[in-house]
């Protein structure tokens, strides 16, 4: 097992998390988040989730990866 592929993943994601939290609050200004925070979160961090895998595949097929 790749501890620190898995690793690496983990903080990705929860930086991914993160980042949205702060542009979702600062773009929607959701100030409840009952609202519509937590849908909005989800979807930013699986767009930038999509954004980093995709660069990912790039430097992949170019032999830019490790």
């Amino acid at each position: 097992m790749n501890w620190r592929e898995i690793l690496t993943r983990a903080a990705l994601t929860f930086v991914q998390a993160f980042l949205a939290v702060l542009l979702v609050d600062g773009i929607a200004g959701v100030d409840d988040p009952g609202d519509l925070a937590a849908p909005l979160v989800a979807g930013l961090a699986a767009v930038l989730s999509l954004a980093y895998n995709m660069v990912r595949q790039y430097q992949a097929q170019k032999g830019w990866e490790e």
